[in-house]
């Protein structure tokens, strides 16, 4: 007898109650996987993540994929597929999703096109505070000012670009984007950098963006996608990110 993995079960339940899901079988040999991945990421309506230890720990492409989902503001539901495997095991655009073992929520949450309220587990955050004008949020490797319209990182984990600038503003289509630049140690422009594809989740304070960078006076161009999740610290009175 086979063995149905966790994929194809919850494939089955899915085309039984009627969502089309993306076949990756229609992918063309000979042509750029990257492209045609974002070509469906770009088509789907959801995204549902099916973690298992393989998929968390042992895949190079499925943080790039979720990453890129999020910078696109789809909806990602995640389907716990086995029973070991707990949310501080997610990857870290994860943290705080809500997530199931049900497939029938997960019907239910991609029908609906946003994330259920009654599924049965879910991350409890602290309340965030608002916070207008000035926001500063430091990590271990960053530290950001946001002022109103304009993003500054100073960054101590790249030596050749210390820190960046970025405006944020209204592209020709009404969507909003940023661009900027890093600068070098002598405060020169180093690199340029823009956003390709950019989600704020108001409810979550996360801002999800896949964005396009070149060297100053070079045409090779590169991408890459972030994702940043503000938090209030009420006792330093602080945003964490």
């Amino acid at each position: 007898m086979k063995t149905v993995t966790p994929y194809t079960s919850l494939r089955m339940a899915l085309t039984g109650k009627g969502v089309e899901c993306w076949d990756p079988s229609t992918m063309i040999t000979g042509r750029h996987l990257a492209d045609q991945l974002k070509r469906a990421i770009g088509e789907c309506e959801a995204c549902v993540f099916v973690a298992t230890r393989r998929s968390i720990h042992a895949s190079s492409w499925c943080p790039a994929e979720l990453g890129a989902l999020w910078g696109a503001g789809k909806l990602v539901v995640v389907y716990v597929a086995e029973a070991d495997i707990s949310e501080k095991d997610f990857p870290p655009q994860l943290q705080g999703t809500l997530w199931t073992s049900d497939a029938n929520q997960v019907i239910e949450a991609i029908r609906n096109n946003e994330p259920a309220d009654d599924l049965p587990e879910k991350r409890k955050g602290k309340e965030i505070e608002a916070c207008d004008g000035l926001t500063a949020c430091s990590t271990r490797w960053k530290n950001y000012t946001s002022l109103v319209g304009v993003w500054v990182e100073a960054n101590d984990a790249l030596d050749d670009r210390p820190f960046s600038v970025c405006d944020f503003v209204l592209a020709s289509n009404g969507e909003l984007r940023f661009e900027g630049y890093s600068y070098n140690n002598k405060g020169n422009e180093y690199y340029k950098w823009w956003a390709l594809s950019m989600h704020i989740d108001d409810l979550r304070h996360r801002l999800s963006y896949i964005y396009g960078t070149e060297k100053v006076d070079e045409t090779t161009k590169d991408e890459g996608f972030g994702c940043i999740t503000l938090g209030w610290d009420g006792a330093e009175k602080v945003w964490n990110v």
